[in-house]
C-alpha cells in the first residue's frame, strides 16, 4: 500500500491525513492455511459532530486483536478540529474531511477512494463501539464462508444480549 502521509500522532495532532495498511501475522487461524502476512483491513469511521462518546469508539478500534489494522475517521463535517480527540487514544489513525453534511454513504465512499490495497474494508459509525474481537471473527468468517460482505450484530451496550438492529435495520421488538 502506499503511504502519501504519516498517521496522527500527539505530537502532530492537527494535521490531516491520508491512510495505508500496517502489521502481520503468521497465520489467521489453525485450521486455516498459515498466512505469512494478516490480509488488510481498513477500519472507516464515518462522524458527524460527534459527541462525548468518540473516545470509547475509538477505544473499542484501538482494542481489536487483529493484527493489520488501519483506521481512517472520515469527519462529515464537525465544528471541531477532531485530531486532538483522535490522536491521544488511537494514535496512527487516519482523519479525512469529507464533504460536511454528507450521508453515512457518501461520506463512506468520499473516504475510501483514499484507501488503496486494502483486502477488506470495516465501515461503522461513531455509535457503536466494537468488541475487541470483532474484525478478526469477520475476516476469519469471510474465508471460512467465502463470502464478500459480512457485518457484526449490533448489540446494546448496556446490555449485550439485546439484538438492536437485525440484518439492514432496527431489530424487531
Amino acid at each position: 500500500m502506499d503511504v502519501p502521509e504519516q498517521p496522527l500522532d500527539d505530537s502532530d495532532a492537527s494535521a490531516r491525513r491520508e491512510l495505508a495498511g500496517r502489521g502481520a501475522l503468521d497465520q489467521v487461524d489453525d485450521d486455516e492455511p498459515e498466512l505469512d502476512v494478516a490480509p488488510s483491513v481498513v477500519a472507516v469511521l464515518v462522524v458527524r459532530e460527534p459527541g462525548l462518546d468518540l473516545e470509547e469508539v475509538l477505544r473499542g478500534l484501538a482494542a481489536q486483536d487483529y493484527p493489520n489494522l488501519t483506521v481512517l475517521v472520515a469527519d462529515a463535517g464537525s465544528d471541531e478540529d477532531l485530531a486532538p480527540r483522535i490522536a491521544p487514544v488511537l494514535a496512527g489513525a487516519y482523519l479525512r474531511s469529507v464533504e460536511p453534511g454528507s450521508s453515512f454513504a457518501a461520506a463512506a465512499n468520499e473516504a475510501m477512494s483514499a484507501v488503496e490495497g486494502a483486502s477488506f474494508l470495516f465501515l461503522c459509525s461513531g455509535r457503536g463501539v466494537a468488541e475487541p474481537a470483532t474484525v478478526r471473527q469477520l475476516v476469519e468468517e469471510a474465508y471460512r464462508s467465502n463470502a464478500a460482505i459480512l457485518g457484526p450484530k449490533v448489540v446494546s451496550l448496556e446490555e449485550p444480549d439485546r439484538l438492536l438492529r437485525h440484518r439492514f435495520g432496527p431489530a424487531p421488538q
